[in-house]
Parts: C-alpha cells; sequence; structure tokens
C-alpha cells in the first residue's frame, strides 16, 4: 500500500516506494530499500519534506500514478539548471557556446512536455497529484524546474496557444537565473535592504541578456515583469494589472506556488499544497482566471496522504479528479470511497491532513 510519509513520521522498516535522488542527481537510495536510522538522518540532511512508502502488510492497494514528467528527464533539466546557475559569462556573453547548447536542450525540452501536457488534457489526466521528491539542496534549480511545468499546464488551462505555453516555460526556466550576478546572495538567510535591493535586479539583469539573443516578447516580459502584482505591489515598475504581461502573471503565480510549497534557505517551513492555494485564493496579486487554472492542474491532497473527514474518520487518498481538486477518492478503513460520487458522503468534507 502507498503511503506518503513526511519527514518527521518516518519511522525505521519503512519501505521505499519511489526512488530519490540527491542534489546531484545521483541515486540516493532505490525503491525497495528498508529505511534505518542512518538513512533517516541521511534524508534530513538532504532535506526532503517526505517520502512515498510501502505497506505491504495493509490491505488498501494504492498504484504510484506516472509522474507527468520521466523522472530522468526531470533530473537531466534539474541538473542542467544547476550547472547553469554557475555560468557568469552569460552576462558579459550571452552568445557563450555552453549557454547556447543549454538554451537548445531546453526549448526541445519545453517544446516536448508542452505537447505531452496537451495530450493529457485532452484526455482530462492533467493534474500534479504526487508530491514531489525534491530535496533543498538544490533548491534553486528545482524551483525553476517546476515552475517551468506549472506555467506549461496554467496556460494550457487557460486555453492558450502551443507558442505561448512554450514561450512560458522558457521564461519560467530562465526567470531566475539572473540572480547569478550575485552568488554570494544566493541562499543568504538574512540578508540587509542593499542586498535586497541587488537581487532585486534579477528580473531585469536576466532580460537584458534575453533580449540580445532576440528571446521571443512573451519570454522577455516573463521574465521582466514576473515579479510584478496586479494590485500595484509588485517590483520592478509596481505596475498595475493592465500594463503586466500575461505570460509574466502566469510564470509569477507558477513562481509564488512553488515558493510556497518548497523548502528553501527563506521557507523553512513550507505550506502544503491545499494550504499553498487557498493562501494564492486569497490574494490579490494575481488574477482570478489564472488562479482558477493553477487550482484545476494541482491536486491539494497527494495520493498516498492521509485526510481527516469532517464526519470525524481518517481516509487515504487513492484518486484524484481533475476539475474537482476537493473531492478526491479515499479509503476509510480499507473501504473505496468517492468524496465526489457516493450519495452518503455528500456532506463529508476534508477538513485537514492526518498526522
Amino acid at each position: 500500500m502507498l503511503e506518503y510519509v513526511r519527514a518527521k513520521n518516518i519511522k525505521q522498516g519503512d519501505i521505499l516506494a519511489r526512488p530519490l535522488h540527491d542534489e546531484r542527481g545521483m541515486m540516493l537510495m532505490a525503491a525497495g530499500t528498508k529505511i534505518t536510522e542512518k538513512a533517516i538522518e541521511a534524508l534530513k540532511a538532504q532535506g526532503f519534506k517526505g517520502i512515498y512508502v510501502q505497506h505491504v502488510s495493509r490491505r488498501e492497494n494504492i498504484e504510484i500514478p506516472e509522474p507527468l514528467v520521466d523522472d530522468m528527464d526531470a533530473l537531466r533539466i534539474v541538473s542542467l539548471l544547476k550547472k547553469t546557475f554557475t555560468n557568469k559569462r552569460i552576462f558579459d556573453d550571452p552568445f557563450d557556446a555552453e549557454f547556447q547548447k543549454t538554451l537548445k536542450e531546453f526549448q526541445e525540452f519545453v517544446d516536448d512536455t508542452s505537447m505531452a501536457f496537451m495530450r493529457l488534457n485532452a484526455k482530462n489526466r492533467l493534474l500534479f497529484e504526487l508530491e514531489d521528491s525534491r530535496n533543498s539542496k538544490n533548491w534553486i534549480s528545482a524551483h525553476s524546474y517546476y515552475t517551468c511545468l506549472i506555467s506549461i499546464g496554467m496556460a494550457i488551462r487557460m486555453g492558450l496557444g502551443l507558442k505561448f505555453m512554450a514561450d512560458c516555460g522558457m521564461a519560467a526556466l530562465l526567470h531566475d537565473l539572473g540572480k547569478l550576478k550575485y552568488p554570494q546572495l544566493l541562499g543568504k538567510e538574512k540578508i540587509s535592504d542593499e542586498e535586497r535591493k541587488l537581487l532585486r535586479e534579477h528580473p531585469r539583469i536576466m532580460f537584458e541578456v534575453l533580449q540580445k539573443l532576440n528571446m521571443p516578447v512573451d519570454t522577455l516580459y516573463a521574465v521582466w515583469q514576473h515579479h510584478e502584482h496586479i494590485d500595484g505591489t509588485g517590483y520592478p515598475q509596481g505596475l498595475p494589472a493592465g500594463k503586466i504581461n500575461l505570460a509574466a502573471q502566469i510564470v509569477g503565480l507558477a513562481s509564488a506556488y512553488d515558493n510556497l510549497v518548497a523548502a528553501t534557505p527563506y521557507n523553512s517551513s513550507p505550506m502544503l499544497q491545499g494550504e499553498a492555494l487557498e493562501y494564492l485564493m486569497g490574494s490579490q496579486a494575481f488574477p482570478t482566471d489564472a488562479v482558477r487554472a493553477l487550482t484545476e492542474i494541482i491536486a491539494p491532497y497527494p495520493i498516498g496522504e492521509w485526510v481527516l473527514l469532517s464526519d470525524g474518520t481518517k481516509g487515504l487518498v487513492t484518486h484524484n479528479h481533475v476539475g474537482l481538486p476537493l473531492r478526491p477518492d479515499v479509503s476509510v478503513f480499507g473501504m473505496k470511497v468517492s468524496l465526489a460520487q457516493d450519495e452518503k458522503y455528500r456532506n463529508v468534507t476534508i477538513v485537514g491532513i492526518a498526522e
């Protein structure tokens, strides 16, 4: 039986259900590994939020859904992003051979992912329903990667064109690269007002690099404006809603969501998916249609998560439904229940995560 266990609840004897990788992309633990005390220490050191485990003694039979992107492709892009975040040559020479090769690989990945996501959406299967297994050591490259996937998914749900979603995806991969200009500040937990002012230059810095490469307009402005908010509280220009590029609004929201749910040097207490969605739905910083698209592709309760139901029972999430994110199928006392369809569970809601 598949179960998602948060880091603080991992126990000796748990059997790993999905493989884990370190910040270099190397296999840290294979599926089937029995968790030991030493393994728990290693997981904490790597900063994993949680793991998927297999309990063969329990009756619930939950299949691990296929990730939206193949694990090897994900590791390749995150590793390539990590390498790119060390290439300071791009600021003096945007035509640097290594950077040009990287951009080509990024573009191929974004194009392939856009097409794959469109096929999934046509089958009503475009849903992020697995908790990601990133670790905190590769936080900035993983953030760019997940912002890319979420941006493409949102653009699809908003009915936007293939080229537009690919331009969003490229912008998402590159949106934080300007921070490389100040490597001494990357990951620094306590920064001065002057240092914060420097970091806030990263959209302009990367915009100018990409402008020299004649990147598409939507990619350029998504990078330049991804920290702008429709209520005028963003930066670098404090633009109001009508002045912010649509791609920038999408990438900015995807980035904001990922920052809320990921463990980073700036966020030691990441939110649960549902908490982050609730927070963003109550925010005045992002447009309603973009927030709605986000809620349509993010499952608030990942498969394998134990949840508390309003009738006082606990349920194990076994399946999520596109369009009905708050009404998954759950297993209650070993019995499969559909909160979306079972009449006697019509008034039963999920009230929180069970420890």
